[in-house]
C-alpha cells in the first residue's frame, strides 16, 4: 500500500485480512472500506483526503484523535472495535 500514490478506493470488507493497518502514502486516498476483518492495533495516521472511511467490525485499540485531521470525512464506521477515550 505504500507503493500506491495514486490510490483512490481501497475497498477489501470481510476479507479475513489481520495484523496492523500499514500507512497509507496515497494522498488522493478518499474511500476506505475495511469492515469485517481482524486488522487490529492503533490507527497509523490517515491522508486528509479520506472522505468515506469504514473499519467496522475489526480489534482496533487506542483513541481517535486522528481523525480530527481528516478534513473531508463525511461517512464514518467504526463499530464493533475496542476504541477508548473521548470523540470530539
Amino acid at each position: 500500500l505504500t507503493s500506491l500514490p495514486n490510490l483512490k478506493v481501497l475497498s477489501l470488507p470481510v476479507n479475513y485480512l489481520r495484523g496492523t493497518l500499514p500507512p497509507l502514502t496515497s494522498t488522493v486516498l478518499e474511500d476506505l472500506d475495511l469492515k469485517g476483518n481482524h486488522l487490529n492495533g492503533t490507527l497509523p495516521a490517515l491522508p486528509p483526503s479520506i472522505k468515506f472511511l469504514a473499519l467496522a467490525d475489526n480489534q482496533f485499540v487506542g483513541d481517535v484523535k486522528g481523525l480530527a485531521a481528516l478534513p473531508h470525512l463525511d461517512t464514518l464506521d467504526l463499530s464493533v472495535n475496542y476504541f477508548t477515550g473521548h470523540f470530539s
